[in-house]
């Protein structure tokens, strides 16, 4: 079977000094590397602030903080997904759904609210 290449990485030996430095640290998520990324980053983008998360659940969690998601507010998501997808919206108390039907007429997945 012929193996097809996802991705060629591009890593230095300065990148794996870099990796091997923080594993030995007692940070690995957070600590001084990651605010100094988080600086660069803010930079590059030209925003303000950026903030490193170690999971994507946290991610989701800060954008429903973020956009004031809460009681009463309904979350659209993929069936296709790991239980951490709908986890975040039940924690400010919204509801999360998975809802995506397939219509074979139009060629894809539509949304369709379930109560109106």
């Amino acid at each position: 079977m012929r193996k097809i290449e996802f991705f060629r990485h591009n890593l230095t030996a300065a990148d794996f000094d870099a990796a091997r430095n923080v594993l030995r640290s007692i940070f690995l998520t957070t600590g001084p590397v990651t605010a100094r990324f988080e600086k660069k980053f803010a930079a590059y983008l030209g925003i303000r602030e950026a903030v490193c998360l170690a999971s994507c659940t946290g991610a989701l969690h800060l954008a429903l903080l973020r956009h004031g998601l809460g009681p009463g507010d309904e979350v659209i998501t993929t069936p296709l997904t790991f239980v951490a997808t709908v986890s975040p919206p039940s924690w400010r108390r919204a509801r999360g759904l998975s809802l995506p039907m397939w219509i074979p007429e139009a060629g894809s997945f539509v949304r369709k609210r379930s109560s109106p």
